[in-house]
């Protein structure tokens, strides 16, 4: 214990502390002991903080190299699913639907036991953190297959879920964006299927898993993939 403090115990899969990190606001990295330091002196402090980039040496088997994947963060671990490569014109590319986790404070890459049944191999999908699941929608997967299907990742126990299908879903999209709104509220915009290009917008209720799509005023943007 230093400085009257008990280092807390989390789980390897959910610790917050990252949370408080990233919450913090210059200034608020001081302990008690330095509430007496002046403003100048922070400031002074402050000023001379620089951001540099960091290569660290990271323990465990890391996923394969690829491409098109989601990374998630929640807690202090990262959850990578899916995604593809290259391997060669023979084969063309491979697509994954298996998950990985990096813990960021232990530096260790962690592949975890999977209960439930994952969702099929696919790259260009969105992964949003909502309350405690990831939420999966969208992608591309093998022979050309683009879905509209909906998965939930509990990133606790591992356990995968599967969400209602149809039901005034958007269409079949991969490269769309996903963002969650008053934590209730996943809006999807834009992406493609292959052939046409998208700029509409849907509106997934998480509270009764339904989908709507709102009525916008305005210029719309152009339909697009990969923003």
């Amino acid at each position: 214990m230093e400085g009257g403090r008990g280092k807390a115990i989390y789980s390897e899969m959910t610790n917050p502390e990252i949370i408080d990190t990233l919450q913090r606001k210059p200034g608020d990295h001081y302990d008690a002991d330095d509430q007496n330091m002046s403003e100048a002196q922070m400031q002074q402090d402050n000023d001379e903080r620089k951001w540099l980039w960091a290569f660290p040496q990271i323990e465990g088997v890391p996923p394969c190299a690829r491409g098109g994947h989601s990374a998630t963060l929640t807690g202090a671990s990262l959850v990578i699913f899916g995604g593809h490569y290259y391997s060669g014109k023979e084969i063309g590319f491979v697509y994954l639907n298996d998950t990985h986790v990096l813990d960021v404070n232990a530096s260790k890459w962690i592949k975890p036991k999977i209960l439930g049944t994952p969702p099929p191999a696919r790259y260009g999908h969105s992964a949003v953190l909502a309350g405690s699941r990831i939420i999966i929608f969208g992608g591309k997967g093998a022979k050309g297959a683009v879905f509209r299907d909906l998965h939930a990742l509990d990133p606790v126990t591992m356990t995968w879920y599967q969400g209602p299908e149809g039901g005034g879903a958007p269409n079949s999209r991969f490269d769309h964006t996903a963002n969650l709104v008053g934590g209730t509220k996943l809006f999807v915009f834009g992406g493609w299927n292959g052939e046409d290009f998208f700029n509409d917008v849907y509106v997934l209720d998480l509270e009764i898993m339904a989908w709507s799509q709102p009525t916008t005023t305005g210029p719309a943007p152009s339909p697009r993939k990969g923003h």
